[in-house]
């Protein structure tokens, strides 16, 4: 629709390509944000696996953060787009990994994708935003979402991160997603300071399960 905003393409390092992630950031971040993003980013293209983290939409200081809600529509397409030069490039194996409201962005996307583009989804620190308007069904969300799932998140996350996590796991069942799985790293914080290494790990291995892809030798 004429918008222009910015995404962050890296090169897989490692011989073999297993596919592309799209990047999410949390709420008021930006494509290389130095926590969670930034690492993982440019951590996985050595594992196989190239990234496009994009900017999301960023709502003014001057509004009320409630506002975030308004937002996803926008989120959504911006989603798209990366998914549509993706596939320009001939990338058929795609992965969403969202941190904290970058992956209920992801949730809010996937419910609406009609035919399916994209193979898994890594949800880090994922809350339910109960504060923002229009209000958002994370649960009801994730019983939606029918492709693989890592729900990962820090022993020293968020308070409510922590607490709701069993209502995400009894979501996903009910939902009859048996590829949903639930990881908590422990001694890690919302942010994974510190751990970066720890959870471009668990990601990676997760997904070497879930969308291994064919490893394509880059010359």
């Amino acid at each position: 629709e004429g918008e222009r905003f910015m995404g962050l393409y890296t090169n897989q390092t490692k011989r073999g390509s297993q596919g592309v992630a799209i990047v999410l950031h949390a709420m008021g971040g930006h494509p290389d944000w130095p926590q969670v993003i930034a690492p993982i980013r440019t951590l996985l293209p050595g594992q196989g696996w190239a990234t496009l983290s994009i900017q999301l939409p960023v709502v003014s200081p001057n509004n009320p953060l409630e506002d975030y809600g308004k937002s996803l529509q926008q989120a959504t397409k911006r989603i798209q787009t990366a998914i549509a030069l993706l596939r320009e490039r001939k990338f058929l194996n795609i992965v969403i990994v969202g941190h904290s409201f970058g992956a209920a962005s992801a949730l809010a996307y996937l419910e609406k994708e009609e035919r399916r583009k994209t193979i898994a989804f890594v949800a880090i620190g994922l809350d339910d935003y109960a504060f923002v308007k229009p209000s958002i069904d994370i649960l009801a969300l994730i019983e939606k979402t029918k492709i693989p799932v890592l729900d990962i998140y820090g022993g020293r996350d968020f308070k409510r991160v922590i607490e709701q996590a069993p209502d995400r796991r009894l979501a996903a069942k009910k939902g009859g997603n048996h590829h949903y799985v639930q990881v908590e790293i422990e001694g890690a914080d919302h942010f994974f300071n510190k751990m970066e290494d720890v959870l471009v790990k668990r990601i990676r291995s997760w997904l070497d399960k879930v969308a291994p892809g064919m490893s394509i030798p880059v010359k």
